[in-house]
């Protein structure tokens, strides 16, 4: 019985020796074998963020004439009129429409050519108009992220102005004063042939023009945003414009707009009312803007509709209506490394092994965000020992070893 026993046990352990070699030898041969991938560490910024849809809502007044006739627009998309300003003209027929239309691009180009060639007007020095352009764009863009639509006339015309400027030191100004003359001889003709508006149209209330009348303009105002649910978002449609031929356009009466957005009950928590949030609007490059939450629904199967407010200016936000938008809740900055790099040394600590001079280095890592196939590790500049941008991070091969020769 005991001879039995020993030869149990020694059947045993030559069968857990000959998997052990088996072992062995497949880590070896596929160390050998398999060749190894690398990829470079990326450094890089990426954002934890959920997108959303949703409409603007505004402070909107329909602009409608009840004249008939050729009609002009005297306001562009975005611009500011006060209370009873001028928003289009009404011609009799289209002649007299094109005649006044000519008189005013004439007058607008004799404006422009009389200024900048009033000589005490004008430094011979094309740095100095350089100098003085990048700083009128710089604080164009600086005042647009920062006070929104406010004062942006101003600001533009003092960017056209060093603009026309520059370009005059380069031109003759007898030349100049030569097409001056040209032009008031075609304005004086014009102007012999031009009729009259019939009729102006006014607007009722101070703010910003806009041509694009929706049918959104009845059903989404400011004073009954909080009362929005997911499922009348979902389901709501445009109203017919009335009388859409007398509408000329609208005013926004305020710089305040608001942004009711459906959000997946999932990232509700993310969102508190009072609190201020970072949102990135389509087409609006990296310009993230803060937005306040004014209000949060209750639950309608799975998604509540959230309510940001906000006066900045962003890319469209006087004629959009329903766009994607992304809320960005955080930001990350480190090196870029894929999930299948990440391994553990013997002490459970985690890393990376890189291919510096043909060997394998294990360097520490410390992830910072976790996305589907990648992680974004902590970089440390002075850490001479740690991961750095564009090391060779060894993303492929089994059994690595610290200080590894790898063929």
């Amino acid at each position: 019985m005991k001879k039995n026993g020993n030869f149990m046990i020694t059947i045993a352990l030559v069968l857990v020796g000959i998997f052990a070699v088996a072992y062995i030898g497949y880590q070896v041969y596929d160390t050998l074998n398999d060749p190894v991938q690398t990829v470079s560490a990326l450094y890089t910024t990426v954002e934890d963020s959920f997108e959303v849809t949703g409409f603007y809502v505004r402070d909107e007044d329909i602009v409608r004439t009840s004249t008939s006739g050729e009609m002009e627009i005297l306001l562009d998309e975005g611009e500011k009129t006060s209370r009873d300003g001028t928003v289009a003209a009404i011609y009799a027929d289209a002649e007299s429409l094109g005649a006044n239309k000519r008189i005013r691009e004439l007058n607008k180009k004799i404006d422009e050519l009389e200024y900048i060639v009033d000589s005490s007007q004008i430094i011979p020095n094309i740095e100095i108009y350089d100098k003085r352009l990048s700083d009128s764009m710089t604080e164009l863009k600086s005042m647009i992220c920062s006070s929104g639509m406010r004062n942006l006339s101003d600001r533009t015309f003092d960017l056209k102005a060093n603009l026309l400027k520059r370009e005059m030191i380069s031109y003759d100004t007898d030349a100049l004063k030569s097409s001056i003359v040209e032009l008031k001889a075609q304005l004086e003709t014009e102007a012999r042939t031009k009729s009259n508006a019939i009729a102006y149209v006014h607007a009722e209330s101070s703010g910003y023009f806009s041509y694009s009348v929706d049918g959104y303009e009845e059903l989404l105002n400011p004073e009954t945003v909080a009362d929005l649910t997911p499922s009348m978002l979902e389901t709501m449609k445009a109203e017919t414009v009335e009388n859409s031929d007398k509408v000329v356009g609208k005013i926004i009466k305020s710089y305040v707009w608001y942004f009711a957005a459906l959000v997946p009950e999932s990232e509700l928590d993310e969102c508190k009312v009072g609190n201020y949030m970072n949102v990135r609007f389509d087409g609006d490059g990296d310009n993230i803007i803060s937005v306040k939450v004014t209000s949060i629904s209750d639950v309608e199967n799975g998604m509540g509709v959230v309510v940001f407010r906000s006066d900045r200016n962003v890319n469209g936000c006087t004629s959009a209506r329903k766009i994607a938008i992304d809320v960005v809740l955080k930001s990350y900055t480190g090196l870029k490394i894929p999930k299948s790099a990440l391994r553990f040394d013997e002490n459970n600590v985690e890393g990376v092994f890189c291919m510096v001079d043909s060997k394998a280095v294990f360097r520490k890592v410390t992830r910072v965000f976790d996305r589907d196939t990648y992680y974004i590790v902590k970089y440390d500049p002075t850490n001479t020992d740690g991961l750095m941008p564009n090391d060779q991070v060894i993303i492929s091969g089994l059994g690595l070893e610290d200080g590894q020769i790898i063929k």
